[in-house]
């Protein structure tokens, strides 16, 4: 017996309106200013729904557009790994394969890429140096996009993978944005419809992750709408947020409503940081937002580069990384730098 004890709709009490809709023991409803009406303008509205499903009392909640059904699809959730990459495809790869081996649950890979293959390595060190955030040389620079398909297939855990490839390349922050908004965009769609709920960590092309978040993801975001977790002042002046684990559907509904004009700034490379202020200021007190928190839950290619190189070299011992794996062996060897 399904009986709904509340809902609202952001601050708007529909409780009359949703309990007129159950059918059967169910509920299908769509959080929509259409049905509801429109409590604060410009804002993305929440539906909030309590209820008693024979003896358990359980709550639920959906953002503007999205769906809530009762009885709940319990279909596992899917988890996603999103990349995001720019002319350094062999350390992104590099990266995704030690995350592969942390990674112990099987999981979606999104790589959302802006390299630019038709220049020269010497003209694409030069194009990365009128950018001073982003540390590319001619000994870094690798554009190879096929190299992706080549070393993917080598890696275990990755159930399926899309490569989104954005060309020509855009202005730095302007890229960082239209990667974000279309890896989350692309993660919004894979197992939507069949899921309850699908997460996402999203790692910047030379991340090296400490531990194994995605696995656990759907417990750690058991009662968040979205965590960020955030580094700053790491080196550099890398001032960024540079991996955070979501809802890529809710994420990507703020990101949209927000307008890119108010979290992209041409001139500097925060782009991040400023993402996850909308998220904060769309969700609040639902961030972990740790600021200048030195935790260790990465590695970022900001620090020095042979304590980096040790910091990967021991991931790879500790994970058991195959030294045979030929993006690996060019590593230990000395190489991707």
């Amino acid at each position: 017996m399904l009986e709904i004890l509340s809902a609202h709709y952001d601050n708007l009490d529909v409780t009359e309106e949703v309990k007129l809709m159950v059918e059967n023991n169910k509920l299908k409803v769509v959080a929509s200013n259409d049905i509801f009406g429109d409590p604060i303008i410009g804002k993305v509205k929440k539906l909030t729904i309590s209820y008693k499903l024979d003896d358990d009392i359980k709550s639920t909640f959906a953002y503007e557009g999205y769906s809530i059904n009762i009885p709940e699809n319990n279909l596992e959730a899917n988890k996603i790994l999103l990349l995001t990459s720019c002319n350094r495809i062999k350390q992104v790869i590099l990266a995704l394969t030690i995350n592969s081996y942390i990674i112990k649950n099987p999981f979606h890979l999104i790589i959302a890429d802006s390299s630019t293959p038709e220049i020269s390595n010497l003209d694409g060190s030069n194009m990365h140096n009128m950018e001073p955030y982003n540390h590319i040389n001619k000994s870094n620079y690798c554009s190879d996009i096929s190299l992706f398909e080549k070393y993917i297939k080598l890696l275990p855990n990755i159930i399926s993978y899309k490569i989104i490839h954005v060309s020509p390349r855009l202005e730095k922050a302007q890229g960082d944005a239209a990667l974000i908004t279309l890896g989350l965009t692309q993660a919004s769609l894979i197992g939507s419809i069949s899921t309850k709920d699908n997460y996402c960590i999203k790692l910047s092309g030379v991340a090296i992750m400490k531990d194994d978040l995605l696995s656990n993801l759907d417990e750690v975001l058991k009662h968040k709408d979205v965590l960020t977790f955030h580094r700053s002042g790491f080196g550099h002046g890398e001032y960024s947020t540079r991996v955070f684990g979501c809802r890529p559907e809710i994420v990507s509904c703020i990101t949209q409503k927000s307008g890119w004009i108010n979290w992209v700034n041409a001139q500097a490379g925060d782009t991040e940081f400023r993402l996850a202020e909308i998220l904060n200021n769309n969700i609040p007190d639902r961030i972990l937002y740790t600021q200048k928190d030195e935790s260790c839950l990465l590695d970022n290619g900001g620090c020095h580069k042979d304590e980096l190189r040790r910091r990967i070299e021991q991931q790879i011992i500790e994970n058991k990384i195959p030294s045979n794996n030929p993006i690996i062996k060019e590593f230990i060897d000395g190489g991707i730098w």
